[in-house]
């Protein structure tokens, strides 16, 4: 089907008046015997069918010539008038529109594959930060363009796609920081930021078992949970595929996350660092340390890890005080450690 005959059925009109109106529209005006052969139809029903083109303002039909003519009203006045019934459409549907009350805690509950694979999309979208995406294989190719946007404006995406171990094509996606395989079919997350997401039951897009339904949320303690489950139970078990190169030193990492998943790596490398960070305390009060060596990484982002039980990803530094550890928001954060990480920029120490 052409775009035009798409847009033409999207406004209600049938394939027959479709082919109608195409043969007059073509023409620009047409007589029965003109349409009933291009448009498959009998020229006593080109009639039925032309008035049906007339009531709706498509055409135009002149009875006084003999034969009858049928004649295409001009597109610009079609546009016009199509404009003007959806304005009137749109104020009368706003007169009786009454909003669905929210439900609690911002949660909503997603029944069709369609609605979730939508939930998804705005999610990675929406992105500014980072992504934890733990999805099928079967849907991750129509979400390939948003995954590659999200890399392209800077946001650090962790990818484990679940129901398979190929590594090809998906060592061809281009965007996530890591993207891992595996063949279980754990829950589907995707969270974004650390404030919103979407958690559904296992076999939720496939529609294999028909019951499973998904969870939307826009809770940061829920995104909270959802990021430490997804990545201390889910995310260590894939088998890499891809991974992006670190940084150039000196980095600057507003995503804290990010910044452990560069020096992790550097610091295996046996290279020896120096970060500036800005931290927030328990209270919630924010302070910057300058240029502190880093004496430690507990992580289980990436391998080999290092972190002492699955959920712990953090980094310490050495302080004229002592030793202090920054741990990530959407883990335990400054509940463990001594601080939470918000921002952190690395360079090397012969610098």
């Amino acid at each position: 089907m052409s775009e035009l005959n798409q847009l033409l059925a999207d406004f209600g009109l049938s394939d027959t008046e479709i082919d109608v109106y195409r043969v007059i529209l073509e023409q620009g005006e047409a007589t029965t015997g003109d349409v009933a052969g291009p448009a498959d139809v009998t020229q006593s029903y080109v009639y039925t069918v032309a008035e049906g083109l007339a009531d709706r303002n498509l055409i135009t039909i002149d009875e006084a010539s003999s034969p009858t003519c049928f004649r295409a009203r001009p597109p610009e006045e079609v546009i016009d008038m199509l404009s003007d019934q959806v304005s009137l459409l749109k104020r009368e549907m706003g007169s009786v529109y009454s909003s669905p009350s929210q439900s609690p805690d911002g949660f909503s509950v997603l029944e069709s594959r369609k609605t979730t694979l939508s939930y998804i999309e705005e999610i990675i979208d929406a992105a500014t930060d980072e992504l934890l995406l733990v999805l099928p294989a079967d849907i991750v190719p129509e979400l390939e363009s948003v995954i590659e946007a999200a890399g392209q404006r800077g946001v650090f995406s962790l990818l484990l796609i679940a129901e398979t171990t190929e590594r090809v094509p998906w060592a061809e996606i281009e965007g996530p920081a890591m993207t891992r395989v595996w063949d279980a079919a754990p829950p589907i997350y995707a969270i974004g930021d650390g404030t919103s997401g979407v958690m559904g039951e296992p076999g939720t897009m496939t529609g294999r078992h028909g019951d499973e339904k998904a969870l939307a949320f826009a809770d940061q303690t829920i995104a909270d949970g959802f990021v430490g489950m997804a990545l201390s139970n889910y995310w260590r078990m894939g088998e890499t595929v891809t991974e992006k190169e670190t940084q150039s030193l000196p980095a600057d990492y507003t995503c804290f996350r990010a910044g452990i998943f560069d020096a992790a790596r550097r610091v295996a490398n046996g290279e020896e660092l120096v970060g500036t960070v800005t931290v927030q305390d328990e209270a919630g009060d924010r302070r910057t340390f300058d240029e502190l060596p880093i004496t430690n990484i507990k992580q289980g982002l990436v391998t080999p890890t290092t972190n002492d039980f699955p959920n712990e990803n953090s980094i310490s530094f050495e302080t004229d005080g002592g030793i202090i550890t920054v741990g990530c928001p959407g883990g335990i954060g400054s509940f463990y450690e001594d601080y939470t990480g918000l921002s952190l920029s690395l360079k090397s120490s012969s610098e």
